[in-house]
């Protein structure tokens, strides 16, 4: 499993990397998301998360991606970009989350994803 570990005064966070689909800003603090429901509240702003995530190697379970100024998402589970409704829906295809992202920034988003994955599947 890929864990990342965030301490602070009053908590320390173990937040596993494979479990988790998208990190959210909210003002100096983070919001893990899980598939499960299931959220955490990290005294901890978005760029330090980054930072945490990108000391850990790239996983079959964990490929996060930013996205504009308020999301980091786990590529993994990208089940649906749609640029025009300004949603990304990601899934294990027992669960889903809908993620509300600024048009522009998903339009960005997803022409990267698309070079990104498209080009394996046609090498």
């Amino acid at each position: 499993m890929r864990k990342i570990y965030v301490n602070n005064r009053d908590d320390l966070f173990v937040l596993d990397l494979e479990q988790i689909v998208c990190f959210e800003a909210k003002d100096d603090y983070t919001i893990a998301y899980y598939l499960s429901g299931m959220t955490s509240t990290i005294t901890i702003g978005l760029h330090g998360i980054e930072d945490l995530i990108s000391e850990i190697p790239v996983s079959v379970g964990c490929d996060f991606a930013r996205i504009g100024r308020s999301h980091i998402v786990n590529q993994v589970y990208i089940h649906q970009i749609n640029v025009q409704r300004r949603r990304l829906v990601l899934s294990d295809g027992t669960h889903t989350i809908n993620i509300a992202i600024s048009k522009e920034a998903l339009k960005k988003f997803k022409q990267s994803f698309a070079d990104k994955y498209m080009r394996k599947l046609t090498d």
